[in-house]
């Protein structure tokens, strides 16, 4: 079995924003984010070695998603043949380290003191994801940044829609995150205006009295325990420029909500008045 080191190349990847980068790395190591940041200074370091190339794949898989440059490096390079003895290690060192030309931007072999615990232990084993296989991605493959509706703005459309809209491009933004177990919230919210919209034409004079201000209780309260939640859930992990969807598709669906919901109070009020 082939023997491999796992290589954190010292920068971040392209549209990946650093701090949020070096941020994820110190939640993935366990390490405060003021040791991680010596990983991101522009030269190679061995993070772990000697592992089998599944594991060291799976590392670099798991660097590569918070936007962490690594690699796998075969331990087999060093097995080499020399036509003249060296008398030295450092003799060694420098002809490993000037092979193929890459003296200048050689793995560091040996860490500074603060990354010498760091760089033998400090990653933790990332989750075996059941639903792949060795025939899955490849460790160069990134997870794209998905496009997601703007929560906060949701909540502005709500003031003119109700938090069902609001409601519903939140759980959906949840699924397209990946954490789909986070919708409940949204969609009990939504559920829950549906409810009242729906018995609002039967309720007594003294709650419909009060339908506007029991509105901007339910907007502050989507917002509050809904939207914002996903706000900085979306820039802890992607910062503030990350990919919009669209407004015209659901705004579109807010007016026919809307006109459906009028309707269905007309309708309501003009079988009653019948029976009067």
């Amino acid at each position: 079995m082939s023997s491999n080191n796992v290589v954190v190349d010292g920068v971040v990847l392209p549209g990946f924003d650093p701090t949020r980068a070096q941020a994820d790395l110190a939640r993935l190591t366990g390490q405060p984010e003021e040791r991680v940041k010596s990983l991101l200074v522009g030269k190679p370091v061995i993070v772990r070695r000697n592992v089998d190339e599944a594991t060291a794949e799976r590392y670099v898989a798991a660097l590569q998603r918070i936007g962490v440059s690594a690699r796998t490096e075969s331990t087999e390079r060093l097995e080499l043949e020399f036509d003249e003895p060296l008398t030295s290690p450092a003799a060694t060192s420098d002809a490993l380290l000037t092979r193929d030309g890459v003296a200048g931007s050689a793995v560091q072999e040996t860490p500074s003191p603060a990354l010498r615990s760091l760089a033998t232990t400090a990653i933790v084993e990332p989750p075996q994801d059941s639903s792949t296989d060795s025939a899955g991605p490849g460790p160069t493959e990134q997870t794209p940044t998905p496009r997601l509706w703007n929560p906060n703005a949701a909540t502005a459309w709500s003031l003119l829609f109700s938090p069902i809209l609001g409601a519903v491009l939140v759980a959906k933004n949840w699924t397209s995150l990946g954490v789909p177990q986070n919708r409940s919230t949204a969609i009990w919210s939504g559920w829950a205006m549906a409810v009242f919209m729906v018995a609002s034409p039967f309720l007594p004079d003294w709650v419909t009295a009060g339908t506007q201000g029991i509105a901007a209780g339910v907007v502050a309260g989507f917002y509050w325990g809904v939207a914002r939640p996903q706000s900085k859930f979306i820039v802890d992990r992607y910062g503030k420029q990350y990919p919009r969807k669209g407004w015209l598709a659901p705004i579109g669906l807010g007016i026919v909500a809307i006109a459906g919901y009028v309707a269905y109070c007309v309708a309501v009020v003009v079988f009653f008045s019948k029976d009067q």
